[in-house]
């Protein structure tokens, strides 16, 4: 990355009340330190210089001192001096000085000098707004020091530190440069205590080479390009420092630079409060980037960002962008209010994350598109418009890990993978025996298993195995009641998306599902016992005929889905698919056609999705039954989950509000007092399953209600209540015809 340090002028208006023309002390060179090292340290004294002359050239006056008298003979004292301005001359308020050359600080003698600029009401400014290049130069292995006094002006920066010279500065106050306030080049050394660094044309401070800058206690704000920039090897270190309102980055670093910000604060950058490009390296620690109005934190390339107890909040944007092969290590922080996404990662990059909170952004908490990794340890995702963490799928993403994370009132389901949405295979329920579930998913899977009301993963309760088959089982005696558990599967460094996979019985949620009535159905209001239940006549032999199938994730997505319906339906019902144009009779077989449309035809009658159906007066399906699907703006997005939720329908199955607890959740939002997630599971939930094998148990034979289903002891008494209310719903959308969010990288000015 390059950035310009290209000198600019501006006018303003003359800051002190006296000004005095140092045309006589031009150039003077006033050297220091390192020829005489035991000298320098010998005394431990600093031996005070006053000037008590105004006029700028030698004094003839025996007992006065001039500025230049005393830094000659600072010059030939081999012992450490502090030049002081005598207040009875120079005034007890702001005095400027008005360089017509830099001041040139070199190694030829001397001790470590400096010139302190105090005066009772005020502090003495160097002006350098003539000088050609910077208005104070420090080079070779000189060692200075500014104390209380302003630096001004410089037609291409304030002061220039190179070679391996040290310059210390002591709560100065720098503004108004044309080019950077501070340059720092070589292998030079600056160090500044308390002050401030305000409206310089380009960057606070600029460090380059192998040079090193050291802040404890500084403020930087408005900047013309950035605060602290370092290119090439430099290294910078900030403690305490408080930076603001630059024009494009608080912090930019480019090429081998690194930086290390402790209790810092950084905010309302234009572009991006930090920016890290090249290889370089950006720490915080105990710091806080707020108020970017584009992004917190900005790294591309090989960048290596690393947060400690540091909190992001309150961008336009993004808090944390990451491009190309990028990468982040994260702990104990947060990222919050971000306009759009707490971290976003394309490319290659990467993030390791323990212990951090993601919350209350505009989107999805963290996003990571193309082959972009995530290794995300107890973290907590709250609050977060859509999902808390969002990604491809495995097979076309890299690496994706959440362990023992907890979700929390996001809008949309804890994990959002596609467009297959189920790879990893997400922990499916197959078979419900009493209060055992067998439930499948990827072959030697580490299944983490979370309990609460609404499905979204709030609190971690234990991780299983699965075995060499992929199942393993769960007992919902071990579910708290009016609760159920999610689970969510790692298998080869990803984790899969969440689903419900046990639960304690609720009858309104199987009165919705069974009967399309209740509290919890499309139409609300009371149970009807009467409700008709529909299915389709026992030994029935369905062949689901997907006609034009709009991309390879549709054609996975529903060869597992067809061979999960014989385990759910038992031998009552057999499934096959058959893909493409049917080329002979199926014989006795229902064939079942599906076929995807454009999104804008009347079939769809405004839906992702539409099932057409009829049964007769005893509640048994008749052909012809047909489904249509709509296809995705791109065709190889497609979303395959609306295929599950229209199959449910023809197997039965009812619309259910309760979010993620059924994938049968569809456009009419649950109530608004249920806490449940307005969003739908990646696959048939427990309920589903349940209800399907309700449905289809050959000891239910006949016409079937609601009330009858009761009577037989196939669903509970409760069928007319809801669970304990809770939050409000946040959802604004219909999961159906909810848009993906766009994503695109940012680009730096």
């Amino acid at each position: 990355m390059s950035v310009s340090t290209r000198p600019r002028r501006k006018s303003r208006t003359p800051l002190l009340t006296a000004m005095l023309v140092l045309g006589a002390f031009a150039g003077v060179q006033v050297a220091t330190r390192d020829q005489h090292p035991a000298a320098s340290a010998g005394t431990g004294r600093l031996r005070p210089l006053i000037v008590s002359n105004p006029q700028l050239g030698r004094s003839t006056d025996a007992g006065q001192m001039s500025l230049m008298d005393a830094l000659v003979e600072a010059r030939q004292d081999p012992h450490d001096n502090v030049i002081r301005f005598d207040p009875t001359v120079f005034g007890s308020s702001e005095v400027s000085i008005l360089l017509a050359e830099p001041l040139v600080i070199n190694d030829e003698s001397g001790g470590h000098d400096r010139i302190d600029g105090s005066l009772p009401g005020g502090s003495v400014t160097l002006d350098g707004s003539d000088c050609p290049d910077a208005g104070i130069m420090v080079s070779g292995r000189a060692q200075f020091t500014l104390m209380n006094l302003g630096i001004r002006g410089g037609r291409m920066r304030g002061a220039l530190v190179t070679a391996s010279a040290r310059l210390n500065l002591e709560n100065v106050v720098v503004r108004e440069c044309s080019g950077p306030g501070l340059a720092v080049f070589g292998e030079a050394r600056i160090h500044i205590e308390g002050g401030s660094i305000a409206e310089t044309r380009s960057h606070g401070i600029e460090v380059r080479d192998r040079a090193t800058a050291s802040l404890e206690g500084v403020k930087l704000s408005n900047n013309g390009q950035s605060d602290l920039a370092g290119f090439n090897e430099a290294s910078i270190s900030a403690t305490g420092c408080q930076m603001s309102s630059a024009a494009d980055w608080n912090v930019v670093l480019s090429h081998d630079a690194q930086a290390s910000l402790a209790r810092c604060t950084l905010s309302r950058a234009r572009f991006a409060n930090a920016d890290a490009s090249g290889k370089a390296r950006l720490r915080m620690i105990d710091s806080t980037v707020d108020d970017g109005l584009r992004t917190g934190i900005f790294a591309t390339g090989q960048a290596v960002v690393d947060l400690t107890s540091t909190r992001l909040r309150r961008h336009g944007s993004r808090c944390i962008e990451l491009q190309d092969e990028a990468a982040a290590t994260i702990d104990a922080s947060a990222m919050e209010f971000g306009g759009e996404y707490g971290v976003v990662l394309f490319g290659k990059a990467s993030v390791h994350a323990t212990q951090i909170r993601v919350a209350e952004n505009g989107s999805h908490g963290i996003c990571l598109r193309q082959q972009a990794s995530g290794w995300f340890d107890r973290c907590t995702f709250t609050g977060n418009r859509n999902s808390g963490i969002a990604c491809p799928d495995a097979h076309e993403g890299g690496p994706v890990r959440a362990s023992r994370c907890t979700f929390s009132g996001n809008g949309m389901r804890p994990i959002c993978r596609g467009p297959l949405h189920i790879s990893p295979l997400v922990p499916t329920p197959i078979r419900i025996d009493g209060p055992q579930v067998t439930c499948m998913t990827e072959p030697n899977a580490s299944v983490e298993l979370y309990v609460d009301r609404a499905g979204e993963a709030s609190r971690y309760l234990k991780t299983v195995t699965a075995d060499g088959m992929g199942r393993f089982t769960v007992d919902c005696r071990d579910v708290p009641a009016g609760q159920v558990i999610t689970a969510a599967a790692t298998s080869a460094e990803s984790t899969s998306e969440f689903n419900v996979v046990a639960a304690t019985e609720s009858g309104p949620i199987l009165s919705a599902l069974l009967g399309n009535t209740g509290p919890l159905s499309d139409e609300g209001g009371e149970t009807q016992p009467e409700s008709l239940i529909r299915r389709w006549q026992a030994d029935t032999r369905l062949v689901f005929n997907i006609v034009n199938p709009p991309n390879s994730a549709v054609e996975r997505y529903v060869r597992f889905l067809v061979d999960r319906i014989n385990d759910w339906t038992g031998v009552s019902l057999q499934s096959e698919l058959s893909i493409g144009q049917m080329r002979r009779s199926p014989g006795k077989a229902v064939v079942l056609p599906i076929r995807y449309v454009a999104a804008d035809s009347p079939n769809l009658v405004g839906r992702g999705g539409a099932t057409f159906m009829k049964w007769d007066a005893g509640g048994s399906f008749m052909s012809p039954m047909e489904v249509v699907l709509a296809v995705g703006q791109d065709p190889r997005q497609t979303c395959p989950r609306v295929l599950a939720h229209e199959i449910g329908h023809t197997l039965g199955l009812c619309h259910a509000r309760v979010g993620l607890l059924s994938r049968m959740q569809g456009i009419t939002p649950p109530p608004k007092d249920s806490s449940y997630v307005n969003d739908f599971s990646p696959m048939m939930t427990y309920y589903d399953v349940l209800a399907l094998q309700i449905l289809h148990d050959r000891r239910n034979a006949g016409r079937l209600t609601l009330g009858r289903l009761v009577e037989k002891g196939a669903i509970p008494e409760n069928i007319a209540g809801v669970s304990a209310t809770g939050t409000v719903s946040r959802s604004l959308f219909g999961p159906a015809t909810r848009p993906a969010p766009p994503v695109t990288p940012a680009s730096r000015p």
